[in-house]
Formats: C-alpha cells, sequence, structure tokens
C-alpha cells in the first residue's frame, strides 16, 4: 500500500525554495562586504531557481556556501541545495547535502522530512523510518511523518504499528482518506475482516463513485472465501468502470475458485480482448480451459 500509496515516489515535498533562500539569506545578515557577496551569490541562486535553471542555481549556492562557510544559515542553503540536486537526479549528492544540513541543525524538522522523502524515494527505508522518528520526537503532530512512517511500518508487515500512526491521524483528522484506507489495509492484513469491511463500507458511502474502494472490498471477500458477495461487489464495480479489465480478471479468478469455469474462461477470454495482456492470463486461461 502507499498513502497513497510509494510510491513512496510519490512522496516528493513541495517546498518553496524561494521563500526559504530568501529567508535564510536576506534575513538578519550583517554588513560588510564578505556579507554582501554571501547575500549575492544566494540571491543568484534563488534567481536561477526560479527559472528553474538548476545548474546555475546550485552553482551559486555552492559558491555562498564557500564564501562563509561557517554561517548557521547555510543550513538552509544546504537544504535547498539538496532539492535542486534531487530534482537534477542527482540523489546521492542531495542526499549528502541533506546530511551536512542536518549536522549545523539536527533538530529542523523541514530539514529532516526532506531527507527522509528522499531515503524513501532511493529505498532507504531504515533512514527514512529514523527521520520520520525523529521529525515526531520533535513534534508528535506531525502529519507527513506519520503518514509515510505508517507506510513504512506497512513495507515492513508491521502491521499493528502501521494501524496505531494511522489511528493518531484520523484523531487528528476523521476525513483522512489516506489514514482511513491505509488502517482498512492494516486491518485486512491481520484479518480483522470486520473492522476492515465497515471501513470500506463508510469509505463507499463517502466517495460512492470511487473504484478503489469496491476492489479492495472484493478482495478482502474473497480472502473471506464470501465468493458470491465479492462478485456482487465487482459488479458495482464494473457499473461505475466498465473498461476496468483488472475487474473482469479478478471475476474470471472467483469463478475460477468457485469451479465455474465455463464463466472464468469467458471472463478471462473477455478481459484479454480489453487489452489485458495475455501473457499475464495464460496460466488462469489454461485452468479455465481445462476443466470447462
Amino acid at each position: 500500500m502507499s498513502p497513497t500509496s510509494h510510491t513512496a515516489s510519490t512522496c516528493f515535498r513541495k517546498h518553496s525554495i524561494v521563500s526559504v533562500l530568501l529567508l535564510a539569506v536576506l534575513t538578519c545578515l550583517p554588513l560588510g562586504v564578505g556579507a554582501q557577496s554571501y547575500a549575492e551569490c544566494a540571491a543568484k541562486g534563488v534567481e536561477y531557481a526560479e527559472q528553474d535553471s538548476l545548474e546555475l542555481a546550485q552553482y551559486w549556492i555552492e559558491r555562498a556556501l564557500k564564501e562563509e562557510p561557517a554561517n548557521m544559515k547555510n543550513a538552509m542553503l544546504l537544504s535547498n541545495l539538496g532539492t535542486i540536486q534531487r530534482r537534477m537526479g542527482k540523489k546521492e549528492d542531495a542526499l549528502a547535502s541533506y546530511d551536512l544540513a542536518h549536522n549545523i541543525t539536527p533538530y529542523s524538522i523541514t530539514i529532516l522530512l526532506n531527507r527522509a522523502s528522499l531515503c524513501l524515494d532511493m529505498n532507504l527505508l531504515d533512514r527514512a523510518y529514523t527521520d520520520y522518528c525523529n521529525a515526531l520526537d520533535i513534534d508528535p503532530e506531525c502529519q507527513e511523518a506519520l503518514t509515510f512512517r505508517a507506510y513504512i511500518y506497512m513495507q515492513r508487515h508491521e502491521f499493528g504499528q502501521a494501524k496505531v500512526d494511522y489511528i493518531r491521524l484520523l484523531q487528528k483528522n476523521p476525513s483522512d482518506k489516506t489514514a482511513r484506507l491505509g488502517k482498512a489495509f492494516a486491518d485486512q492484513y491481520m484479518q480483522h475482516y470486520r473492522e476492515c469491511l465497515e471501513e470500506l463500507e463508510r469509505m463507499a458511502t463517502d466517495y460512492p463513485n470511487d473504484v478503489t474502494l469496491l476492489k479492495a472490498r472484493a478482495n478482502v471477500e474473497i480472502e473471506m472465501r464470501t465468493f458470491d458477495l465479492a462478485l456482487l461487489t465487482l459488479e458495482k464495480a464494473m457499473r461505475l468502470a466498465p473498461t476496468d479489465a483488472d475487474i473482469v480478471v479478478t471475476c474470471g479468478q472467483v469463478y475460477l475458485m468457485q469451479e465455474r469455469y465455463h464463466e472464468a474462461f469467458v471472463a478471462l477470454e473477455k478481459a484479454a480482448d480489453m487489452g489485458y495482456p495475455r501473457a499475464l492470463l495464460s496460466d488462469l486461461l489454461k485452468q479455465a480451459k481445462t476443466k470447462k
């Protein structure tokens, strides 16, 4: 699952580089030639970042850092440099920049979340987990840290821990769709089917046109081996999304479980006609064809 699914990539923070840089270098700066040079270089970094000229933005931020390497405001410059490098696809460089920023200001939630997001993107789940935990130590109500720590727990199959974080999110915002769905999935994996189905039913009422919820419910009903209920749920989903071949494939799989081989074969052939890769259906078709 992803809090909306990790795509975790899914996880790129949208902080304003410009506003943070302006705050870092244009307020409370000491006067003097060196400070002016530092400010000018940083300002050029802002200008080129605004223009999406990332190579030049990186160059001028690095110039500013060289002008005053001991300036405490370099933490924000380094954090923004990391974000620029990430946008350029230089993930290792970005991580190094975030590390340097964190060394200067280890209690900055912004820097912790920036680095954690990058670590998720790099599939460094343990490092991301540590940063999210540290962010929550500083701010126990941090919604982003709770959301993505819960996602990491789900990836680790620590479903009970994930559920605890999703419940904390829902205490703050009962309508948080990602947290509601995450909690339902956690219950499903722990075989708390009643709680899972109750939440999915409530969500289906709130989001009546969301096919994903119906597909999730059908999967739970399949796990419970209530196949007729699963087929009814899939029929509802098909009415909302008549071109969704995945739904038809799932119907075919249910028919196979019920030993309704002819209906399974028809459904799977229909899915192939709808564009579902036939190669992925070959084993299912073979089962259905052999026994139909």
